[in-house]
């Protein structure tokens, strides 16, 4: 058997900080091997999250793109990016 070890990492930031809900077991999960399914998952949980946002991933920026459209210009991504997400729910 190998030892396994549990890691927890807040950082301060509008969004996103370590004053969430404390871990507690029985949590869901769900795991994605395809990177596109996994976003467009999130896009669609975050559109339709009424109360609470929670989420865990081992890698993202705020400026990630979950909706991908290479037709779209830098400005017109910003709706379609993790932090314009959230951005719309708090509009």
């Amino acid at each position: 058997e190998c030892p396994t070890y549990e890691v927890f990492l807040g950082l301060e930031h509008m969004w996103f900080d370590s004053t969430a809900r404390p871990w507690h077991a029985g949590n869901e999960a769900e795991l994605f091997t395809e990177p596109a399914a996994f976003w467009q998952a999130t896009s669609q949980a975050l559109r339709g999250a009424q109360t609470s946002i929670f989420w865990t991933t081992w890698w993202w920026q705020s400026d990630t793109d979950l909706l991908r459209n290479p037709d779209k210009t830098p400005e017109e991504r910003g709706p379609d990016t993790a932090l314009g997400h959230l951005e719309a729910k708090a509009g």
